[in-house]
């Protein structure tokens, strides 16, 4: 569906009444990056720029957009280009332009800045990024629901999964059963390793088939109106030895460890910190190499982050991954990850339909 009122609405209670260009000494300001030109006005498509000058929004996009654009984006005026953005958007720019040095190449804003050489242009990359970090209750249902729509297919998945099956066999079911409930595309590729494989960090679905005793690291996400989910299980196939049980309970422990260190206030490094000491502590610091967390929304991954050099504090309404993991080359890995929003009391857990006990099946 093109155009969705509900969201709509949802839209003009979000970026735009938050963005104050004052506040950044800016006259105008031009988005290029796709997820923040979503952010502030519905538009879904993959082509486009946004110029807000004051009190007006111009989105700028082609032929094969346009009608999307001007159902989606009631409130701008809406540009039809044919060839190159630079001249139109700049006959309409003045003062102090931001922009998002980062979302552009070098050859783009090499030629706003000679063809309107007038403007004041200041990079203001990240800023719209820190926006988006603290969601709105309406953000938050819709990331709730796509954490619904992929616990509900973990499950269907695991009673389809036996020794036999391929990682890419099990992905493939695991993508199926959430498009079929509801989800418009998968939140990044889905990770579906075993045995071995499973200590590969990301690690891509192959051909390997499952064996009694192996793990299986499932990490998989989808994405509802435009918000994505993100959660990591792993469960046994079969019987797994002691070891596999010991590494497990460290990263449950570190993992619950974190999860009840997490509220207003406390700051991000602190919370990786709360369980990188815990699996530092159980001789595998050197195996747990990433971060704790990350902050989900329209990008799967997106500020905060929660990582040992990390600034800032937690805050009411971010969505926050707490994903610690242990990887032990050659032989297999743990990564345990729910995602959990800020609440004034604490936080809450999105994936609390999977429980976190060690499941063995097959």
């Amino acid at each position: 569906m093109l155009y969705n009122e509900t969201e709509n609405k949802q839209r003009k209670a979000m970026g735009l009444m938050k963005l104050n260009l004052a506040q950044k000494n800016l006259d105008a300001m031009l988005v290029s990056k796709p997820e923040n030109i979503r952010y502030l006005t519905g538009y879904t498509g993959d082509t486009g720029m946004l110029l807000i000058t004051g009190e007006k929004q111009y989105l700028f996009t082609d032929f094969r957009y346009e009608e999307q654009a001007k159902l989606q984006a009631a409130d701008c005026q809406v540009v039809t280009v044919k060839g190159d953005y630079v001249e139109p958007i700049c006959q309409l720019c003045s003062g102090t332009v931001g922009f998002e040095g980062r979302a552009m190449t070098w050859s783009q804003g090499d030629a706003f800045q000679r063809n309107q050489t007038d403007c004041r242009w200041v990079d203001i990359s990240g800023w719209l990024e820190e926006l988006r970090a603290v969601k709105t209750e309406e953000e938050l249902a819709l990331i709730q629901r796509a954490s619904e729509i992929a616990q509900e297919a973990f499950w269907q998945t695991l009673e389809q999964v036996r020794p036999g099956l391929s990682e890419r066999e099990i992905a493939a079911e695991l993508d199926y059963r959430m498009r079929r409930l509801g989800a418009e595309r998968t939140s990044f590729s889905t990770i579906a390793v075993g045995g071995a494989n499973s200590s590969l960090v990301h690690g891509e679905p192959g051909d390997y088939r499952l064996q009694n005793g192996d793990f299986l690291l499932l990490d998989f996400g989808c994405v509802y109106q435009g918000y994505c989910s993100d959660m990591t299980r792993t469960v046994g196939i079969g019987s797994v030895s002691q070891r596999q049980k010991e590494i497990y309970r460290i990263v449950k422990e570190a993992q619950q460890a974190a999860l009840e260190a997490i509220k207003p206030g406390v700051p991000l490094c602190q919370v990786d910190r709360t369980a990188r000491e815990m699996i530092e502590k159980a001789g595998y610091g050197d195996r747990f190499g990433h971060s704790l967390g990350h902050g989900v929304g329209l990008e799967i991954h997106e500020m905060p982050t929660l990582s040992p050099k990390a600034e800032g504090v937690l805050k009411p309404g971010m969505a926050v991954t707490v994903e610690p993991g242990i990887y032990l080359d050659g032989e297999f890995g743990v990564r345990i990850e729910d995602l959990v929003v800020i609440r004034q009391e604490g936080y809450l857990n999105l994936c609390s339909q999977t429980p976190k006990e060690l499941l063995c099946i097959g």
